[in-house]
């Protein structure tokens, strides 16, 4: 990762190493790489509010794959940081299911009791699904009763409360659920004498 050195009067920040960046009225450098280029100019609007910190939303989950077994009680975490807004964030909850990777199911929303599709209603009105807040920054999917259909990889999506997009505000992880799981052991043989 690079290197951004940003000197306002006396102060310099280093943000990302190898490319320095001076606060003027005339800006940065220019750089031909448009990420870096979008990295100055983000600089160079730092450098105009006087230095306040341009905080970055990142949004995880826990690592997947999860292995469960159906008619278990599942919990996946999903914690937002780097935000600017109410302490109080929102969080939804979508799955992709395997035969359909590229669409998106809506299952539960922190903000919106009209989100789910209909093959979650039921279940989210039934409290099967639940969002249980852990703190405003951190919140637990809970799904009481895992079904096969449930397998899928999911999605945790905090909707933008900063005054503007930047950071990532959604991330996923994989649920594998199954009616059983195979234990493969590997016996040794004792070697006879």
């Amino acid at each position: 990762m690079a290197r951004v050195e940003v000197k306002h009067g006396k102060r310099s920040v280093c943000l990302v190493p190898g490319i320095k960046a001076v606060c003027s009225k005339g800006g940065g450098e220019q750089v031909q790489n448009p990420c870096l280029r979008m990295q100055l100019e983000l600089l160079e609007e730092w450098c105009a509010l006087g230095g306040m910190a341009l905080a970055q939303r990142q949004v995880t989950v826990q690592q997947g794959p999860l292995y469960r077994t159906e008619g278990s009680h599942i919990t996946l975490w999903c914690k937002v940081s780097g935000y600017q807004g109410p302490a109080e964030q929102n969080f939804q909850w979508s799955i992709y299911l395997p035969s359909a990777p590229e669409r998106e199911v809506q299952i539960v929303s922190t903000m919106d009791p009209s989100f789910p599709y209909a093959i979650y209603t039921q279940r989210v009105r039934g409290r099967g699904i639940f969002v249980e807040r852990l703190q405003g920054d951190a919140a637990l999917l809970h799904i009481t009763e895992l079904q096969e259909r449930d397998a899928g990889q999911y999605e945790c999506h905090t909707p933008n409360t900063d005054e503007r997009y930047f950071g990532s505000y959604s991330a996923k992880m994989d649920l594998v659920a199954s009616d059983y799981f195979f234990t493969i052991c590997t016996i040794k043989r004792s070697s006879e004498r």
